[in-house]
């Protein structure tokens, strides 16, 4: 098992290397190439719309062929879109640019399933554990990628970043050799051809709801505040390297966690771990009412990635028991569509809060949606507890 966790979390690492390489250089190669500077945006809008697109097919035919067959055709998918960007750069072609994001796309909405890899080779009293692990390779990400897009930016100078678009050719050959070498299981006969129950039944399941909405509510409430954070401290006079090192900062509180959080979840459970990230989550905003500072922004940056750690991770490992074998093709495709499309309204949505009704008021519409996460978490807790009392 630790060996497939290990390679899992590498393979996590280098996919989201690609993702934040990609975040780091799409809006300035879509300025530059764009007629018009309005379309800056489009090529990473594009990626993050085909990502939500390629979630629930990709977690279909990963039920039916196997992760293995899933990674190595995403891993493919990303190398021709790689090239084909760093084509477009080279001849200028702004839309063919795009269409190449688009692939991109595809391939990272594959990438999201590392975490779930994980549930599968993990006895079930260590999917917390292992989905955390995996996760943890974010943290080495977060400094890969921006750092790679920072290095081969103007190694061709005419075409500034068309070497990183090949980056990921080089990336992907890694993560397909890995995943060529891990002890994935093939999809089981239950799980092809199992009994599976009507869609209705299983969306009204209380954990299945729990855990949906507590994810939904974990990215998207993380990325209204990480992404308005730096239209506010330009709007409040920080200059973007204190910028960068907030973001930075925000980061590691993402994934770092990651190395305790499984192993706090099978202590004391998994729920109590996803509360604690909701009470994270409201102090960030009692955190950024305050008058700003380095030092305030610093620490709701933090709280606000160590609350998406506990609660996304909790919400990943409770939605193992909403499936049967069968099932699960469906509920992770749901799962991630709605965590993706939500996320991605977050996204295009701050800019337009943080610019019509201000920072702080921004941070307050994330309240009752904290709190939302919150009260549905006490429930399932409650619920549980009447049902251990009932059975004793």
């Amino acid at each position: 098992m630790r060996r497939n966790i290990v390679f899992l979390a590498l393979c996590q690492a280098l996919g989201m290397s690609i993702s934040s390489m990609l975040l780091s250089s799409a809006g300035l190669v879509g300025e530059s190439l764009a007629s018009d500077p309005k379309w800056a945006t489009l090529p990473l809008s594009a990626q993050f719309l085909f990502t939500m697109f390629a979630t629930f097919p990709a977690s279909m035919l990963m039920q039916r062929k196997g992760r293995r067959f899933g990674f190595i055709f995403a891993c493919i998918v990303m190398m021709l879109s790689g090239a084909g960007a760093a084509l477009a750069i080279y001849s200028g072609y702004f839309y063919g640019f795009v269409a190449s994001t688009m692939g991109m796309g595809v391939a990272i909405g594959f990438f999201q399933y590392f975490r779930f890899a994980a549930i599968d080779v993990a006895p079930a009293k260590y999917a917390s554990r292992a989905v955390s692990w995996v996760l943890a390779g974010g943290l080495l990400a977060a400094f890969i990628g921006p750092n790679l897009a920072a290095l081969t930016r103007a190694v061709d100078a005419a075409h500034p970043f068309m070497i990183t678009m090949l980056c990921a050719i080089p990336l992907c050959l890694v993560m397909m050799f890995i995943v060529w070498r891990m002890d994935l299981p093939l999809p089981t006969a239950e799980e092809m051809s199992g009994q599976q129950r009507p869609l209705g039944i299983i969306v009204r399941q209380p954990v299945f709801i729990v855990a949906v909405v507590s994810a939904m509510i974990a990215y998207s409430v993380m990325t209204l505040l990480m992404t308005a954070t730096p239209l506010a401290m330009k709007a409040h006079g920080f200059g973007f390297g204190q910028t960068a090192f907030i973001i930075q900062w925000h980061l590691v509180g993402m994934f770092a966690p990651s190395f305790f959080s499984g192993a706090l979840m099978n202590r004391v459970g998994v729920l109590p771990v996803m509360l604690l990230g909701v009470i994270a989550y409201l102090v960030v905003v009692l955190v950024n009412l305050q008058i700003p500072s380095m030092a305030s922004y610093w620490v709701a940056l933090v709280l606000l990635g160590i609350g998406w750690n506990f609660l996304f991770i909790g919400a990943t490992t409770l939605l193992h028991e909403a499936w049967r074998p069968a099932e699960k093709g469906r509920v992770q495709g749901i799962n991630d569509t709605v965590v993706f499309s939500m996320s991605s309204v977050a996204a295009m949505s701050s800019g337009l809060l943080q610019a019509s009704i201000g920072w702080k008021a921004t941070n307050l519409v994330s309240l009752p949606v904290s709190a939302l996460a919150g009260g549905l978490i006490i429930y399932l807790m409650l619920q549980r507890r009447r049902s251990a009392v009932v059975s004793a």
